[in-house]
């Protein structure tokens, strides 16, 4: 069994929850699900940013959360009665797209109607 990892002060906030950031309740369990209880400092500044349609570039290090970050913007936005694709995700090297993919599809899993292409 792998031992638990200290966390440093990057993906350490102050916020109590993802529930604190407005988050719809079923996007909320759907992290929970995921194991993420408590938004990073990134994803706590650009969640909210992202959901009221700002353009965003965010910058941190590896593994600060910054895919769930667009994860749950573009899934937020989807209209499950639309039966074309409404999303696409471009990234630089096919590891940060299959870690896009991943995130994506467990957040969509909370929506059994949602369809993920990749």
């Amino acid at each position: 069994m792998a031992t638990a990892r200290a966390r440093t002060a990057d993906v350490l906030s102050d916020a109590g929850s993802f529930h604190d950031l407005l988050l719809p309740q079923h996007t909320v369990d759907a992290l929970a699900s995921a194991g993420f209880l408590r938004p990073s400092p990134v994803q706590q500044a650009a969640i909210p940013l992202g959901r009221v349609g700002s353009d965003l570039l965010v910058q941190a290090k590896s593994g600060t959360g910054k895919t769930v970050v667009f994860a749950v913007i573009c899934l937020e936005r989807v209209k499950l009665e639309v039966g074309s694709p409404q999303a696409l995700i471009l990234a630089p090297i096919r590891e940060v797209a299959l870690q896009s993919a991943e995130v994506g599809v467990e957040q969509a899993a909370s929506a059994s109607a949602c369809r993920t292409e990749h």
